[in-house]
């Protein structure tokens, strides 16, 4: 007797993460077994499911054998690429971050091409750069860059930055003192252009504007 004539086509090539395919087929004539690393066969002759996590990175080749009525066995095979996902790295802006500060041009994500994503992110749309703005932010803030590859493989790497004010305000000016006379001559005024100016006071905060405050409470002793 003749072979019986047996064709077998594999599954498209694949990325690793893509879970397991199932009812997968592909030879013929229907009745045969499917065999491969990675490879269970359903037991029915015409489906089997294939783990790309089993069978590994790399080429895989994939049979499908067939006996016929006589008894007479062939087989055809066929290769399935198991794609490895791309190696992603990414290190976010240097912590901490001031609160309520918007940085443009950022980057650090390669292989270049993919997309920044996180909360006060705006990707650039240009696989490369992204903004962050850490309006309303507080704490460990978590940014994602993800990157897809020419096997249509998808991969991400995050780092945390910490919004927060870590550094007090520099006082670069002392407030001056002044002296006045409680003559009812008008020294009052004086007295509280001094206090509403700081008494001359200057300081600088490395994460923006400064607050002050004062505890002048009014004049007494019928000053």
């Amino acid at each position: 007797f003749a072979l019986p004539s047996v064709t077998f086509n594999a599954p498209a090539d694949l990325c690793i993460d893509a879970g397991v395919q199932l009812g997968l087929s592909g030879g013929s004539p229907t009745g045969g077994v499917y065999t491969g690393t990675g490879v269970t066969d359903d037991g029915n002759g015409m489906t089997y499911s294939f783990n790309p996590v089993a069978a590994g990175v790399g080429l895989e080749t994939l049979a499908y054998f067939y006996t016929d009525g006589n008894g007479c066995l062939n087989s055809a095979s066929d290769n399935v690429e198991v794609f490895a996902l791309p190696a992603v790295t990414f290190a976010a802006p240097a912590s901490p971050y001031c609160p309520n500060t918007n940085t443009d041009n950022l980057g650090g994500g390669l292989p270049t091409g993919g997309v920044y994503s996180g909360s006060g992110v705006s990707d650039d749309g240009d696989g490369q750069t992204y903004s962050f703005d850490s309006t309303g932010l507080s704490g460990d803030i978590t940014i994602t860059y993800t990157f897809t590859d020419g096997n249509g493989c998808t991969n991400s790497n995050s780092d945390d930055v910490t919004v927060e004010d870590t550094t007090a305000p520099t006082i670069t000016t002392p407030a001056a003192d002044l002296t006045v006379e409680c003559d009812g001559a008008g020294n009052t005024v004086a007295l509280l252009n001094w206090v509403n100016n700081l008494g001359g006071a200057v300081a600088s905060d490395n994460c923006g504007g400064v607050t002050w405050t004062n505890s002048f409470a009014g004049l007494s002793n019928d000053c």
